[in-house]
């Protein structure tokens, strides 16, 4: 736990969870994905007060990426081999299945989850907003040969601080910004570098 006021580390959590990513803060608690990488099956529940596990549920193999949507609700995706959405409510730590969906990345923004994938198998990509409240998922067609991008390889998505937009990056060099609303590529360039796993946007 880093003190932002001192910038010290003041306490820390021992989990007893293997490898642990991503993370999301929910109603006083920590939530950590153990993914054990693809040998661990564990979220690691911490009190922020106390820095100490209170709680172990037990998921799907490899949860990956966590993201908290409100009181008592998260979402979590488990990676390789199965790229699964799943709903976790706190009260009676219940995992559900989100079916329709294959998630590599995912981001939260506006009442909705956006996520990515590829698959090797079909050298496809997807991307898709995920309504928390109905839980239906709509596939986003964005029009990325217009833009001049005809193989993007989806890696990461992410919203951008302070606005609407949501950006997806590829394994190459290919960065888009676009409206989810309305689907629109509102920027498309290229880093020089491959990989890209954050945007962050200054405003002046």
């Amino acid at each position: 736990r880093l003190d932002t006021a001192t910038l010290t580390l003041d306490k820390h959590a021992t989990l007893s969870g293997t490898y642990a990513e991503g993370l999301a803060y929910n109603d006083g608690y920590i939530y950590v994905c153990n993914s054990g990488q693809m040998e661990d099956n564990k979220i690691s529940v911490v009190d922020v007060k106390t820095m100490k596990e209170t709680n172990e549920i037990t998921t799907e193999m490899n949860p990956y990426s966590i993201v908290s949507v409100g009181s008592g609700v998260l979402y979590f995706s488990t990676n390789y081999p199965s790229y699964t959405l799943f709903k976790l409510t706190t009260d009676d730590t219940k995992i559900t299945e989100m079916p329709g969906l294959s998630v590599s990345d995912m981001t939260y923004s506006n009442n909705n989850i956006y996520t990515s994938s590829f698959s090797w198998d079909s050298y496809e990509g997807e991307v898709y907003q995920f309504n928390t409240t109905t839980e239906k998922a709509t596939k986003l067609n964005l029009d990325l040969e217009g833009v001049g991008i005809d193989f993007l390889m989806e890696y990461h998505i992410g919203a951008i601080n302070g606005s609407d937009n949501v950006y997806l990056t590829g394994m190459g060099e290919d960065v888009v910004i676009f409206d989810p609303n309305t689907q629109d590529i509102k920027h498309a360039f290229k880093t020089a570098t491959g990989y890209v796993n954050s945007v962050v946007a200054v405003y002046q």
